[in-house]
């Protein structure tokens, strides 16, 4: 739920070891790539997450210079209005997708 989502990212954002209990029971955390004018997806959030086995997924991304930016940090999926566009980011970046 929410309150799993925002304990995980606070405690990778503090650098605290996150419980297991928190996660054992999920496979991928799906999160807003930003939050107001702040960036939530970066390299240490991407690493961390799959580190603890999670995939991460990214939404709502309408814009190609922020799907290129999120694919090249290596989040697992990308959620979009415009899928055509994302389709294109992807196919720039080699990426594949299903």
């Amino acid at each position: 739920g929410a309150n799993a989502l925002t304990l995980i990212v606070q405690a990778i954002r503090r650098g605290e070891v996150v419980p297991d209990e928190i996660y054992r029971d999920h496979v991928a955390l799906q999160v807003p790539h930003r939050v107001g004018g702040t960036w939530l997806v970066d390299e240490p959030l991407v690493s961390r997450v799959h580190e603890m086995g999670l995939a991460l997924h990214v939404w709502t991304v309408d814009d190609p210079e922020e799907m290129t930016h999120l694919v090249r940090l290596g989040v697992d999926g990308v959620m979009s209005d415009v899928p055509g566009v994302l389709a294109q980011a992807l196919e720039r970046e080699g990426a594949t997708y299903r």
